[in-house]
């Protein structure tokens, strides 16, 4: 009876945390999203230099481009391509920091389509143009 008993405990509890959902990570994140959003940064990271959209992102992690808004919104509170546009800024701010080379090839090698668009972004969010910054 005590085997028996036993048992039908295990498979109440097996049964119960199956239904429970997913496991989460120790920060309270669903597992199956921090995978998600780690391949997609992963992703982000390796490719931020060359054309991407959010199409490619979601597909590095083998998941909808709704998906893909959604993870990022509730994980990294930023859409996709905010995300992506802060770390080719901060990628910029490294290489001027840095280097003496020209703003014009630091935006292209971060990303930026022109450079006028690189300076529109970079005073966006810093509130002062790159030139001024190097200053």
């Amino acid at each position: 009876q005590c085997i028996q008993l036993v048992c039908q405990i295990l498979e109440y509890l097996y049964n119960h945390l199956q239904n429970q959902g997913e496991l989460l990570t120790s920060s309270g994140i669903p597992l199956t999203h921090a995978k998600r959003i780690r391949s997609m940064l992963d992703y982000i990271h390796q490719h931020y230099a060359e054309p991407l959209t959010v199409e490619q992102i979601a597909d590095s992690a083998n998941i909808s481009k709704r998906e893909c808004y959604r993870c990022f919104r509730e994980i990294i509170g930023k859409s996709p391509i905010e995300y992506l546009t802060k770390f080719r800024l901060a990628s910029a701010l490294y290489q001027m920091t840095r280097t003496d080379d020209t703003l014009k090839n630091i935006s292209r090698s971060c990303g930026f389509e022109s450079p006028g668009y690189f300076n529109k972004c970079f005073k966006k969010y810093y509130s002062v143009s790159p030139t001024q910054y190097r200053i």
